[in-house]
């Protein structure tokens, strides 16, 4: 799939899911994270229909509703307000329909940590925000693992591969790779070898395939 730089519609994440789901083997549990660009309704309901579960980073003017009480709407800065939200607290709401479109029963929450400016706003499929927190967080470490596969260290951005058989044996060696760094990378950098020991282990796969 191939697009400008920048956020993709929903319709071309749907697709993309909706490719991925054909590639999962049945069976397996998933957790789908994601940022605010991924917190659309028709998205999350393919998410659930696909038998997976989310957490998605969401805005706090997004509308919400009780469910005996689909009409009478507030929004995630009211319930933050409501509950006299600060530095270190957390609040959460359960089986609650989701913006306009009355997406749920679902569960939304606010993080916030004692070191950050504002708190994290999160609308999830699991039971507890304790738990979607947990899982969210593990975001961050599969964003870094993607940007050192793409472009910061084992370039596969640009290594000009497009069949899988060449692509998933490189892939592997980068996912490998921050196993294998506490016991090999240091005496590597130590003797200064060419670069760092991810883009040397690429380059030397990339030969081999």
């Amino acid at each position: 799939m191939k697009a400008k730089k920048g956020h993709f519609t929903q319709e071309r994440h749907q697709e993309l899911l909706a490719h991925v789901k054909s590639l999962m083997p049945p069976g397996r549990d998933v957790i789908f994270l994601g940022d605010g660009e991924f917190d659309g309704c028709d998205l999350l309901a393919d998410v659930a229909k696909a038998g997976w579960h989310y957490v998605r980073r969401t805005a706090k003017n997004v509308l919400l509703s009780e469910a005996d009480w689909p009409d009478e709407m507030f929004t995630l800065s009211q319930m933050m307000t409501d509950g006299g939200l600060s530095p270190g607290d957390s609040v959460e709401l359960a089986d609650v329909l989701f913006s306009a479109q009355g997406l749920g029963p679902v569960l939304v929450g606010a993080v916030w940590e004692p070191d950050q400016d504002e708190p994290l706003l999160l609308v999830s499929s699991l039971d507890f925000l304790s738990e979607a927190h947990a899982w969210y967080k593990k975001r961050f470490g599969i964003e870094t693992l993607f940007s050192d596969l793409k472009g910061r260290g084992f370039h596969l951005g640009h290594s000009h591969l497009s069949d899988p058989q060449r692509v998933i044996p490189n892939a592997c060696v980068g996912c490998w790779s921050p196993l294998a760094w506490p016991t090999t990378g240091w005496s590597a950098w130590a003797s200064k070898s060419s670069g760092a020991v991810g883009r040397g282990s690429f380059t030397a796969r990339t030969g081999a395939t």
